[in-house]
């Protein structure tokens, strides 16, 4: 086989190793967290659970769930028990629209 046949020949498997590299290039990269942009200092400070300031509400958050008031002083955990269980895929049914007096119902 003469070297331009050769050539000629290889051409299109070149083309199509080409193509596929390109391809691969311009495939969308999944999306990153917010995180990811965050110095490593703050990613430490949020995985902190005693550092992180945010903690403090998670905290206050577990007292009012327990706490009892209103006038029969009942507590959000009387009807829910636990919130981690009882309340899983609550946030995503909300905001929502009441059917019976058509008014908007958010989470608080």
């Amino acid at each position: 086989m003469t070297p331009l046949l050769q050539c000629v020949w290889m051409l299109p498997v070149l083309l199509i190793a080409v193509s596929a590299v390109a391809a691969e290039e311009r495939r969308p990269q999944p999306p990153l967290s917010g995180s990811a942009y965050s110095s490593a200092d703050i990613r430490a400070l949020q995985a902190d659970d005693f550092a992180n300031p945010g903690m403090l509400w998670i905290t206050q958050g577990e007292k009012l769930w327990r706490g009892a008031a209103g006038r029969k002083a009942r507590s959000c955990a009387d009807c829910h028990q636990d919130a981690v269980t009882g309340m899983k895929g609550v946030a995503a049914q909300y905001p929502r629209v009441d059917a019976g007096d058509g008014r908007l119902l958010n989470i608080e």
